[in-house]
């Protein structure tokens, strides 16, 4: 393994955070799901959705660490209605990408990106952050109901 490359094992790939439906609404075969994670509200776009999902259920919403974009500031201009505010708690620097893993109201968020964009942004731990997760990047597993 190359000097400051890390193992794909070190890689989780896929973020979850739990929380509740709080809305859903569906039109011409599409679904918007909004939902509530430790007091912030965000929303998935589904093409496909069980019809017995109901709000007030609790679920999983998972979405892959490379697809978040991060921002030193609110992207208010942002078709993106999915951005959280961030901690970075650690940097892992590899020769072409890195990893940051974000806190998140004491959840952890993994970030991939462009280790030369990290830099230019001038991404460290410590700094305070906000993670953009696209909606239609979020899937759905479902837990339970209130």
């Amino acid at each position: 393994m190359q000097r400051g490359s890390f193992a794909p094992m070190d890689i989780k790939s896929m973020n979850s955070l739990r929380g509740t439906i709080t809305q859903i609404e569906a039109h011409d075969g599409v679904h918007l799901v909004h939902f509530e994670s430790a007091g912030e509200s965000l929303v998935m776009m589904s093409l496909a959705l069980d019809a017995d999902i109901v709000v007030g259920e609790h679920a999983s919403f998972h979405f892959h660490a490379a697809t978040l974009s991060l921002s030193g500031e609110v992207q208010d201009g942002s078709s993106e209605p999915n951005q959280l505010s961030v901690k970075v708690a650690r940097v892992q620097k590899g020769h072409l990408l890195s990893r940051l893993l974000l806190d998140f109201e004491g959840s952890t968020l993994e970030a991939i990106m462009i280790e030369k964009r990290r830099k230019d942004l001038g991404f460290e731990e410590g700094d305070d952050l906000f993670v953009m997760i696209p909606s239609s990047a979020i899937s759905l597993e479902r837990i339970g109901y209130v």
